[in-house]
Parts: structure tokens; sequence; C-alpha cells
């Protein structure tokens, strides 16, 4: 599970920068008015910018629980009722 959420991350960071590479190629290829290029993508940033701050608060938050539930040992009980254990003293 560990190993998946991690791939998830990795996964969220390559799509993060190619949006930002088609956000920054798109006013150059479609000959885009400035009113689109100075408003409009900022705007796409800044929502991308905390979508993306959302998801990897989220996978976080899943890898930190995942660390916290780790098996956790037994104490190892004596067998010895009475007397002196030597592998426990």
């Amino acid at each position: 599970m560990k190993t998946l959420i991690k791939s998830i991350k990795t996964l969220h960071l390559w799509l993060h920068f190619l949006l930002i590479f088609a956000f920054s190629l798109i006013p150059i290829l479609t000959n885009a008015e400035i009113i689109t290029s100075l408003v409009y993508f900022p705007l796409g940033y800044l929502l991308l910018a905390i979508i993306s701050f959302n998801i990897e608060n989220k996978l976080n938050k899943y890898l930190t629980g995942l660390d916290n539930e780790k098996p956790k040992r037994k104490k190892s009980a004596c067998l010895i009722d009475r007397g002196i254990c030597c592998l426990h003293t």
C-alpha cells in the first residue's frame, strides 16, 4: 500500500509538471488575446496549485497513517509461573 501511494505521488508530480507546461504553451500555440494570457491562465495556475496542495496533503496523511498502523510486537509472557525465569530478568 505504501508503494502504491508513493507511485501515485510521483504520477501526480509528473502530471502537475505536464499541466503547467501545457498551460504555458497554450497562449503561444493559439495566439490568445492578452486578457486570456493575463487573467484566465493565472487563475488556472492558482486553481491547479490549490487542487495539487489538497491532493498532496491527502496522500501525505495516508502515508503517515500507514506508518502509525505498523503491527506492534506482543510482549512475550514468561511461561514460568513461580520461580526465576532466566530469559526475562
